[in-house]
């Protein structure tokens, strides 16, 4: 009979270690949270200054997910990786993955991979991506992708500069423009009543990706806009996008604003038609939730 590997879920009571946590006691793992927080439902403790209750639970681990911000994180390995038995496997899910590699190098006797949800974890994992860094797999790390893949998630196995390289592009970039887009929204001085009233589908959908980003703690996309090394980079580009985008428009240069628009046409080389059909799904997902809304609005009403 097989013995249940013992997990170790270091933040726990957080979004992606809870999610985590969850997944591994769905395979029949023994599970123990710890957290800082009060609310934890397991062991309240620092990582970065264990008690010996705390050092015990993790001489005894076989795996050990940290799930911390990357502070936490860096602070903490020195600790964790002094502590862990050999052939235990470290899994880290944070969100930028060249932060931990010139800490990790002096300890070839444990496994060592680096997981990254690309969504919310309160989704479902079925169709989902997950890039995945081996930095040293091994058969416990095997399970825990078995796991992964078992609740239908696809994984993307990357390297630490490829997966910042990329998420660069598809977190730092994205949550900038909606949250800069957020900024000049709540300086605008328009109501929520009017926004909404004047909506078009474009601004609805911006307007719930902001709402989408007010579901997790500001930690979470600060440390993406702060640790990120490609982050300034791509920053950048956008502040000097729009700054073009409104010369063109400010000198009266339509050409120069239609080329910006086939620029971008061009970048989507095969993929155009997909994303077209995406945007046209949710539009239409919109227009039928819009209408039931306002159906039952007047229903409320004439009550």
């Amino acid at each position: 009979m097989n013995v249940p590997e013992r997990y170790v879920v270091v933040g726990g009571a957080g979004a992606v270690g809870a999610m985590v946590a969850g997944l591994a006691r769905s395979g029949g793992m023994d599970v123990l949270v710890v957290d800082s927080s009060d609310a934890v439902d397991g062991l309240r403790a620092d990582i970065t200054a264990p008690s010996d209750e705390l050092r015990e639970v993790l001489e005894s681990a076989d795996v050990v997910v940290l799930a911390v911000p990357e502070d936490i994180a860096v602070a903490a390995l020195p600790v964790i990786t002094f502590i862990l038995r050999p052939g235990a496997l470290l899994a880290e899910t944070l969100s930028v993955k060249t932060v931990l590699i010139p800490h990790l190098r002096e300890h070839p006797d444990i496994e060592i991979i680096g997981i990254n949800p690309l969504f919310a974890p309160s989704l479902d994992l079925r169709g989902r991506s997950i890039a995945v860094v081996e930095k040293r797999s091994g058969p416990r790390s095997a399970r825990l992708l078995h796991l992964l893949t078992e609740r239908g998630a696809r994984l993307l196995f990357t390297t630490a500069e490829e997966h910042d390289r990329a998420t660069a592009t598809t977190q730092v970039l994205t949550h900038a423009a909606v949250l800069s887009y957020g900024v000049a929204l709540a300086r605008s001085g328009c109501e929520m009543t009017t926004l909404s009233d004047f909506a078009t589908p474009p601004s609805t959908m911006l307007t719930a990706m902001l709402a989408r980003m007010m579901e997790n703690s500001p930690e979470v996309y600060w440390d993406i806009q702060f640790r990120n090394p490609h982050a300034e980079r791509v920053r950048a580009e956008l502040a000097q996008s729009l700054r073009r985008i409104a010369d063109a428009v400010e000198s009266e240069d339509r050409a120069q604003f239609a080329e910006y628009l086939a620029t971008a046409e061009t970048m989507y080389g095969g993929y155009l038609e997909r994303y077209q059909r995406i945007c046209a799904d949710a539009f239409t997902h919109l227009t039928d939730e819009s209408e039931t809304h306002s159906m039952t609005t007047e229903v409320t009403a004439d009550d």
